[in-house]
C-alpha cells in the first residue's frame, strides 16, 4: 500500500522538496495519529519525552527574524513539552537547519520544555554544543523500524509501513557486528552448498516443466534480493497484461528450508480462481500476503543435518514435490489457464 501511495504522491507533487522524505514523514505521522497507544509508547519510551497527551503535526511553518524561516517535518506537542523532529532519508541537513529550529523553539515556545530531534537514514553526527537547545537527540530510521516491529503483528498498516521502510533500505541496521563477520566467513561456502543441491535437481525440474533461463550472476542476485538460492519459471498462468506468476524451487535462508512454490500476483487476472483452487488443495501450505498468494511445499533443512546421504534425500524430496505440483496443475487445468508448454510430461510419465 505505502509503495503504491508513494508512487502516486511522487507523480503528483508540485514542490522542490524531497518526495520520499515528505511522504515518509506523513505516513509515519498518520500511523501515530491513528493509533494513540503507539503514539504514547513512541514519545515516552522511544523519544524519551515526559508523560503527557501529545498532538502530532507535520510541515509546521515558523518565521524567524532576518527573513529566515523553518518548515519543521514533525512536531510533538503537549501542555508542557514541545519537540521538533527533522527527518532525513537521502538528503543531508540544510544550511544551519537545526540551528534555525533551535532558535524557533526558543522564540515560539519560551514557556515549554524544548526538545530537538534529528532522524536520518545515514550517519550524520551533530555537535550539540552548537545548538542552543537543552535536549537534543539523534537516531536512525532503522531504530524507528525496530521500535515498530512488535506492533506489526497486530496492526497490518504498521506491517505495511515496515515493508515500505525496508523497500527504501531504511529498516536495516548496517552496523558491523561479530555475528556479521562470522557469517561473512561462511557465506560463500554456504551459498555454494545450496547451489550444489539446486543444480542437482535442475534436470528433474526441467524434465517436468521446461527450460530455465539462467546466467552466472543469477544465484547471487537471488541471495541479495530474496535471501534464497533458486530456479524458477515465470508466466506459468496466462494473463493478458503479463502480471507475475511463477513456479519456483529454492533453498530459503530465512528459517532455513527447502521450498517448492507456485506464486500468483494479486493483480493477476486468475488470482481469485487460483486462491479458490489452492485452498482446496490437500497436502500443501497456502499463504496470502499483500503481494499475492503462494501454494507451497516446505521441508526444514534440520531434517538433513549431518546426514551423509542428504544429497540423495534432498534430490528425492524435490522430485516428489515437483510431481505433487504436476498433480495440482493437472487437477486444475479445467479451471485455471496454465501456459500451453508449462508441463513437459504427461500424467503417466512421472519418475
Amino acid at each position: 500500500m505505502f509503495k503504491d501511495l508513494y508512487q502516486l504522491f511522487n507523480s503528483h507533487r508540485n514542490s522542490n522538496r524531497t518526495p520520499l522524505e515528505d511522504f515518509n514523514t506523513e505516513a509515519f505521522a498518520n500511523i501515530l495519529k491513528l493509533y494513540p497507544s503507539i503514539l504514547n509508547e513512541y514519545v515516552v519510551q522511544f523519544l524519551q519525552l515526559p508523560d503527557g497527551v501529545y498532538k502530532v503535526s507535520t510541515q509546521v511553518f515558523k518565521q524567524l527574524p532576518d527573513d529566515q524561516d523553518c518548515i519543521v517535518d514533525l512536531v510533538f506537542e503537549s501542555d508542557e513539552v514541545i519537540c521538533f523532529v527533522e527527518n532525513k532519508v537521502e538528503s543531508s541537513e540544510g544550511y544551519h537547519q537545526l540551528e534555525r529550529y533551535a532558535k524557533a523553539l526558543q522564540l515560539y515556545y519560551p514557556d515549554k520544555k524544548q526538545y530537538l530531534h534529528y532522524c536520518t537514514k545515514y550517519t550524520d553526527p551533530k555537535d550539540k554544543c552548537k545548538l542552543e537547545v537543552e535536549f537534543f537527540k539523534q537516531y536512525r530510521w532503522f531504530e524507528v523500524a525496530k521500535f515498530l516491529n512488535p506492533f506489526a503483528i497486530d496492526y497490518p498498516i504498521v506491517k505495511d509501513y515496515r515493508s515500505f521502510l525496508n523497500e527504501h533500505k531504511m529498516a536495516q541496521d548496517n552496523t558491523i557486528r561479530i555475528e556479521n563477520l562470522l557469517s561473512m566467513e561462511n557465506m560463500k561456502k554456504s551459498v555454494e552448498v545450496c547451489q550444489f543441491y539446486i543444480e542437482n535437481s535442475l534436470n528433474d525440474f526441467e524434465e517436468r516443466f521446461g527450460h530455465v533461463k539462467k546466467d552466472i550472476s543469477y544465484h547471487w542476485a537471488q541471495v541479495r534480493d530474496h535471501n534464497r538460492v533458486s530456479y524458477l519459471l515465470s508466466d506459468v498462468l496466462t494473463c493478458s497484461d503479463k502480471k507475475w506468476s511463477e513456479l519456483l524451487y529454492s533453498f530459503e535462508f530465512d528459517q532455513p528450508r527447502l521450498n517448492v512454490q507456485l506464486f500468483v500476483d494479486h493483480r493477476h487476472s486468475q488470482y481469485k480462481k487460483f486462491i479458490e483452487k489452492s485452498k482446496a488443495a490437500k497436502g500443501f501450505i497456502f499463504k496470502v500476503n499483500d503481494s499475492g498468494a503462494t501454494l507451497c511445499l516446505e521441508q526444514s533443512l534440520g531434517s538433513f543435518l549431518n546426514n551423509e546421504e542428504c544429497d540423495k534425500l534432498i534430490k528425492d524430496w524435490f522430485k516428489e514435490s515437483f510431481d505433487k505440483m504436476i498433480d495440482f496443475v493437472k487437477e486444475t487445468k479445467e479451471d485455471l489457464d496454465w501456459r500451453d508448454d508449462f508441463l513437459k510430461k504427461d500424467s503417466n510419465e512421472k519418475s
